[in-house]
């Protein structure tokens, strides 16, 4: 029982690809949660708005056009004004939120029409923003608009009451009476430029919505689609790693190669038999046979580094492919149970002709089920080690193969993805 638990513990653990593929589904699950748990879905609103600058109050008392960069210079004025952190507070005290609300503002192409969008949780809340936004906008351009175009008339009816007081002075000096239409005539451009000036006091903002929309979107989809290839890069390297360094230190056999590398100049023979599906399997009967060290016959013995190693069936094949070249004949250590040395050889000998016209195949099972296994070693003449991938060790296989002197090969088994 403790064998078969490690051996599907090693199994999940020895094949790089099904744990890297499992690892991978799990990195996938925790990275969408983790990103599920930090990322929400959103509302976006928008609201287009065209702009056109208040009149320079210069230019109504030097009576001078809108210079041509007017326009550009002052929508780029604009559009910084709506991405700053003073505009997102503001609008924030609007709102009454304790956090600034998340807004952005550009300008379409080179005409006046901005676009100021809000992102919140719901579409109520995402338009309420912008509504707030364009309120606290229109206040901020009233607002700019009255302080210069006071100053101006400030100015302009400074302007008038000096001229007024050296006109009264100029006539007490000249001992003539002060002449109100013909000062109202000097001033009446000033006069002209004032009411001018007046009417844009009050003037209302010239912001013009063009167009409002409001989307529903998913604003973690992203996030989550993020979220799920990094956890699956994460968990992927890891369970590799995990892998790696598991079969490195465990010595369990995960490949034909590796088993190569690790007990050469020992042939390892191929294909590897699928335990539990090869029970027709002629092709590979021979195959198997016919990479057995020569000349094949006499006694060979099939025993394997454990006792799950598939023992029973690799004699099977090869007893089987056997025959079609030589007698064959087929016996289990099991027939040896209870006998000694001399008894075992004896037994052996009784089947074996020694004239090379004749096989014996012994199933020996595992080093450990039988002591008569020593016995049947001594008398082979060669010895076909099953070696289970990711089931037996290394050590386990080097300890079989050092079982005799004659010559020996090294045949792999599989039972299945969890070996």
């Amino acid at each position: 029982m403790q064998k078969r638990l490690r051996a599907t513990f090693f199994g999940l653990l020895t094949p790089i690809w099904p744990v890297t593929i499992v690892g991978i589904l799990i990195g996938v699950v925790i990275g969408t949660v983790a990103a599920l748990s930090v990322s929400t879905d959103a509302a976006t609103a928008t609201t287009q708005i065209r702009i056109d600058p208040p009149v320079d109050p210069n230019q109504i008392i030097t009576s001078s056009p809108m210079p041509a960069d007017t326009l550009q210079g002052y929508l780029s004025g604009e559009v910084a004004y709506l991405s700053s952190t003073g505009f997102s507070d503001a609008v924030g005290s609007e709102l009454g939120a304790d956090e600034p609300p998340a807004l952005t503002a550009t300008q379409q192409g080179q005409t006046s029409i901005i676009a100021i969008s809000a992102t919140a949780p719901d579409t109520a809340a995402a338009q309420a923003t912008v509504d707030a936004a364009l309120k606290v906008y229109s206040g901020h351009v009233y607002d700019v608009n009255k302080v210069r175009v006071q100053s101006a008339l400030d100015a302009v009816n400074g302007a008038v009451v000096r001229l007024r007081e050296q006109a009264v002075a100029d006539a007490a000096r000249l001992g003539a009476p002060f002449d109100e239409v013909v000062f109202n005539d000097r001033t009446r451009e000033l006069d002209g430029k004032r009411v001018s000036l007046e009417s844009q006091i009050d003037r209302a903002p010239a912001i013009q919505p063009v167009e409002s929309t409001v989307e529903e979107s998913a604003a973690g989809a992203s996030t989550r689609l993020l979220g799920g290839i990094g956890g699956a890069l994460l968990g992927g390297l890891l369970a590799l790693g995990g892998a790696l360094a598991w079969r490195s230190r465990s010595g369990v056999v995960s490949s034909v190669a590796q088993l190569q590398r690790e007990i050469e100049p020992i042939p390892v023979i191929a294909p590897v038999v699928k335990l539990g599906r090869s029970r027709r399997s002629l092709e590979l009967a021979r195959a198997l046979y016919s990479q057995l060290p020569q000349p094949r016959v006499g006694v060979i013995l099939v025993v394997g580094a454990s006792d799950g190693s598939g023992t029973a069936e690799v004699a099977r094949l090869l007893s089987c492919a056997a025959g079609e070249h030589v007698n064959a004949t087929s016996i289990s250590v099991a027939d040896l149970s209870g006998k000694n040395t001399v008894a075992v050889n004896e037994m052996l000998d009784a089947v074996d002709t020694g004239d090379g016209l004749s096989s014996v195949i012994v199933d020996g099972g595992s080093l450990t089920g039988s002591s008569q296994v020593i016995d049947v070693a001594e008398r082979a003449d060669q010895v076909l080690i099953v070696a289970r991938l990711a089931h037996d060790t290394l050590t386990e296989v080097g300890v079989a193969i050092n079982l005799s002197d004659v010559p020996a090969a090294v045949v792999c088994t599989r039972g299945g993805i969890l070996g």
